[in-house]
Order: C-alpha cells, then structure tokens, then sequence
C-alpha cells in the first residue's frame, strides 16, 4: 500500500482529534475556582501531549508533503515567536499559563497548534463523517444544556449576572460562537445527498435548534457568525450545483454580509436586529490595544498582559461613560490581542497562518470534486464563521480549539490521496501498535501532569479558600487561615489566588500574615492594581496614609484617567495636613472628570 502522504497510524488518533475538541468544549468543573477555562486547559494540555507523540512517531512520513510541511513551518514560526515575545514579559506565569478567566498564554496556543497540526497530517475525506459525528453529539449537547439553563433547570447554581445561557463555556457570547460554530457544521451535511436522509435531517433539525438557543441567548455574535458561515457554504452549494441563480445568491450573501457589517457600526436597516452596545465598548478595547503596540511595536506589553496595561492606554472616555472600576483583561480582537501584548512578528506570523489556511482552503475546494467539494466548503463555512467571533471576541479555549481544529482539517482536505486512512486500516487486519508513539505520548502526558495537578490543586485550594472566607463569623477565622496557609504552599499557584489569599487574612484579622502576602504580589507583579488598591484601603484602615498614598500614586501612574483614585488621594493629604497635593488632586479631577460625582465631591470637600 502506497500513498502520496504515506500514513502508518493506528485510527483511533483522530478520536482523539475529534473527540478531543468535544471533550475540551463541554468539559467544565464547578467545584474549583475558574470551573471553565482552567479545566479546559489542563484537558487541552494533556490530549495534546498524547497527540504530539503521534506526530513525533510519524515526522518522517508525513514531513515530505509540501502543504503539511509550508503549513508545520508557519506554526512552528509562531510559537517559537510567541515563546520569545513570553520571556520578555515581565511575568512570566501570565505568558506561559494565562490570565486568570481566560488562560489564553503560550502553553494554551502550543496545544492548540498540536491539534490544528494533528488535523492537518491525519484527517482526510474518508474521515469526515466522524467528524460530523462529533459535532453532532457536541451541538446535541450544547443546545439540551443551553435549553435547561434558560428554563431554570441548570444543575448547576451559578453565580451569573449574565443571560442564563452560558453553556460550557461560562458567558452568553462565547455560548452563542461556539454553538453558531458547530451549527455550520451541522448545516452542511443538510445540502450534501452523500448522506443518507435521516442524517440530514438529524443534522438540520440540530442546526436549527442551536439557531434557536442562540437567539435565546441574546448573544449577537452568534447569530452573525451562524449567518456567515451559512451564507458562505450556501453560495458555494450554488455555484458547485451550477444553479441559475448562482451569482443572484452571490451577490444577495455579499449584501447581507455587508448590511451585518454596517449594522454593527450603527449604520442601515439591520441596526435594530444586530446591534449592541457591547460593540460600542470593544471599540475602547481596539483602541487600547493599538496604542499598545503603537508603543510597544517589537514584542507588545506582554504576553497575556492586556489587563495589566488596558487602564493606562484606554481612553479617558471610557471611564467617563463605564465608571472608573470597570476594566478588560482582553483586546475583544484575536489579531489585536497578539500585535499588542506579543508585537509585531507573532502578530504576523498569526495572520499568516490565517492566510495560507484561507488560500489552501479555497484552492481545497476548487479541487475537490463531485460532493467531496461540499465536506471542504462546510469545513472552510465554519472556519469563517469562527474567524469573525473572533475579530469581536476572546480565543475562549472551548471555542478556539474547534477553530484550530477547522483550520488543520482545511490543510488535510486539500491533500488528495491515492488510497483512503480507512482503507489502510481495514487492509492492515489489526489494531497497529507504534511503540515508539506510545513511548513518545506516554513521556509528553506523564511531563503535562507535572503541570497539570498542581494547577489543579490550586484551583482546587482556592475554591475551598473561598468558601471559608467569612469574617463576621468568628468560628470560620482558624479554618480560614489553615485553608489559606494550604493555598498559599501550592506550586504554580495563580498570582491572583496568591493576592486574593492574601486579603482575605487581612479582612479575618491576620493583619500581619495577609500583608505580607499582598506586599510579596505588588513585589512579583508591581501593575496589580486590585493589590495596589487593596493594600492602600488597609493601610489607610490602619492609619497609615503615608503609606497608602504611596500605593495610590503608583495606581495614579498605570490609571491616570481614575478620579475615584485621585479623590481619595486627595483627602488622605487633606488628613496629612498636605494641602498644596490635596488641591493638585482636585484641580486633576475637574481637568478631565469636571462632570461626574467625584469632582463634585472632590469640589465640596477638598478645600
């Protein structure tokens, strides 16, 4: 048996490609600290890690070919980069691990990578239908959960200000993107007559109820990227039937994808349908984020650091209009997030990434023949759909993977093979064993838990610190603070459980043990302005207001727009008896913030 990409591999690796995604999308634990994005990273690591060892086993054969070996080269050039841009940031465990509720660091994107590649050197045509399996079983899933959720059934009690449809995944928006993502999936078997009827029907009836519990979720995002992609696949099923009114739906798909465009930007008649003031408030993140690479072009702020920068670059403006307290941790904006926390190169090399797997995709579907042309129009639909979540949106792991995933299979269904994956199984009459695959993906996994479990156990600790943390009950101080002690002695604690942790002795009367445990998070991270500001609030507490203003200038200095900051400021000098830098913090208020209840405070009481 010979094949233009010669494969020796044992199936089962694309379950665990397949069934990867769908295990790493709906996996959630509500019993640790962040119940979503930490446990889908540990998830995302450690299948991964066992992929990789596929990949490592087989570099020899699949290596040779030139789509899989230009697209392995791109990737590695944007790790490597990114692992670059990462030790130059000034904190480290941000770069490699995340931000804490979003774990989107350099570990996150390598795993991604692996799965994308994976798809790339294993998934042909023959395999699609598995795929598809998938994807159902993740849209059944997702849209049964979304529905309980909406009718007060959830088994879960969250603590949600949000529309109750979060899903998997922790918020409205990316419950909406990543069922609008597994919807075009779906849609695409529908107009395929390669699948048998009932099929199509399972797929189209799943596709609209996912259609309907987005609407649900009031999460526009979803309903734009469903149309898209939709829209997308649907005029390629025009043209390949060689319809007559092919270029009639062209030219329709690309007047409604530019009515949803303008739409969004306030402007048209689908204003009232797709509009949210959330898109207003993502333009203070854009921006943000530009004047950070604006400033920062080489290597950006900071691998994952966006939410240590954002109140020092965002406009005053948004303040004025979303309070002084509110901030983002994240650019809204996957291309902007990594030109502004990673810089230049990394940002390039990411949207060339994105540029050969558009091109091989295209190229994939002009090749492709028959209804075959179809499975890679569905793969490229959703492929699109996900890329424009994710120029208003967050690289939430639940539904980047599927993305990732989507753009490797792109690479893999462009490779024409003269023999199918599935017929080298059936032929070869047994399960292959590759000892060298399995001594690879053994070590990569054993190595991944060294990660992995105390990640976990802090999550965990956390959790359960929390849970303690009550100081107007006198009997809960000693559990507090043996629960504290066991957080604060986890390996590769989160910097935010180390603060929080920290404050909670404080509050619970262990002054001295909780502020020294604040004082070693402003060391290891000076721009925590949640520290900073918990550290001046004790000390002013305390009466120490020398010491507190030394905090509050330092928050003046990486939130200069924050007048609520400036007032306290000026009445700690007011206690001082420092009147000349109380009147310089009033005059400071009234230059930027003359119209808001802090100048009219600051007005009254800061003379």
């Amino acid at each position: 048996m010979k094949s233009k990409t010669k494969i020796i591999e044992n199936s089962s690796i694309l379950w665990w490609i397949y069934g990867g995604s769908a295990s790493v999308t709906l996996y959630f634990n509500a019993k640790i600290q962040d119940p979503f994005n930490s446990p889908k990273l540990w998830l995302l690591l450690f299948i991964s890690s066992w992929v990789l060892g596929h990949i490592i086993s087989n570099s020899k054969e699949f290596s040779a070919n030139k789509s899989i070996k230009i697209y392995l080269l791109i990737i590695v050039l944007f790790i490597t980069l990114q692992l670059i841009s990462a030790f130059k940031t000034d904190n480290l465990y941000r770069a490699f691990l995340g931000e804490n509720q979003r774990r989107n660091g350099v570990i996150t994107y390598f795993s991604l990578a692996i799965f994308s590649l994976a798809a790339a050197i294993y998934v042909r045509k023959e395999s699609f239908e598995r795929f598809i399996r998938v994807a159902l079983f993740t849209g059944i899933s997702l849209a049964a959960y979304g529905l309980l959720q909406i009718n007060g059934k959830d088994f879960v009690q969250w603590n949600n200000p949000y529309n109750a449809i979060i899903s998997t995944v922790g918020n409205p928006n990316f419950a909406a993107a990543i069922m609008a993502v597994i919807g075009i999936i779906l849609f695409g078997p529908v107009l395929n007559n390669t699948y048998k009827k009932y099929f199509r029907v399972i797929c189209g009836v799943v596709s609209l109820f996912l259609l309907y519990i987005i609407y649900l979720s009031d999460a526009r995002q979803g309903l734009i990227s469903l149309t898209l992609g939709v829209g997308v696949y649907t005029v390629i099923y025009f043209f390949h039937i060689k319809h007559k009114l092919r270029h009639i739906v062209l030219v329709f798909g690309i007047s409604v994808a530019s009515l949803s465009v303008l739409a969004m930007l306030q402007i048209g008649p689908l204003t009232s349908y797709l509009y949210k003031g959330s898109v207003t408030v993502r333009g203070y993140y854009w921006r943000a984020g530009i004047e950070m690479f604006k400033n920062n072009p080489f290597f950006g702020i900071g691998v994952e650091r966006y939410g240590a920068y954002f109140k020092e670059y965002r406009e005053v403006d948004y303040p004025l209009n979303y309070g002084f307290v509110i901030t983002s941790s994240n650019a809204h904006n996957v291309p902007i997030q990594m030109f502004a926390t990673a810089g230049v190169f990394v940002g390039i090399a990411y949207l060339l990434l994105l540029a050969f797997i558009a091109i091989v995709g295209i190229k994939g579907i002009r090749k492709a023949q028959g209804n075959e042309k179809l499975k890679v129009a569905s793969v490229f639909a959703a492929w699109i759909g996900y890329q424009a979540q994710s120029i208003i949106s967050i690289d939430n792991i639940g539904i980047s993977v599927w993305g990732w995933v989507l753009g490797g299979m792109l690479v893999g269904l462009s490779i024409k093979n003269d023999i199918s994956l599935d017929k080298q199984f059936k032929n070869s009459g047994k399960v292959i064993f590759n000892f060298k695959q399995t001594i690879s993906s053994t070590i990569l996994v054993v190595l991944s838990l060294i990660l992995i479990v105390p990640s976990y156990q802090g999550e965990k600790n956390m959790f359960e610190t929390r849970a303690r943390f009550n100081p107007e009950i006198e009997t809960n101080r000693s559990a507090l603070y043996e629960s504290a002690k066991k957080t604060l002695n986890t390996p590769f604690l989160d910097p935010n459980f180390k603060f929080i942790t920290g404050s909670y002795l404080v509050a619970s009367g262990y002054i001295d043990e909780g502020m020294k445990v604040l004082d070693e998070s402003i060391k290891e991270d000076p721009r925590n302005l949640d520290a900073l500001l918990t550290l001046s609030q004790f000390n002013e507490q305390m009466g120490n207001l020398d010491k507190a203003n030394m905090y509050r200038r330092q928050i003046a200095k990486y939130d200069p727009w924050n007048a609520s900051n400036y007032l306290q400021l000026g009445r700690n000098f007011k206690a001082l008896g420092d009147f000349s830098q109380m009147s310089l913090m009033r005059e400071k208020i009234n230059s930027f913030a003359s119209k808001t209840q802090e100048a009219i405070q600051a007005n009254s009481e800061l003379i």
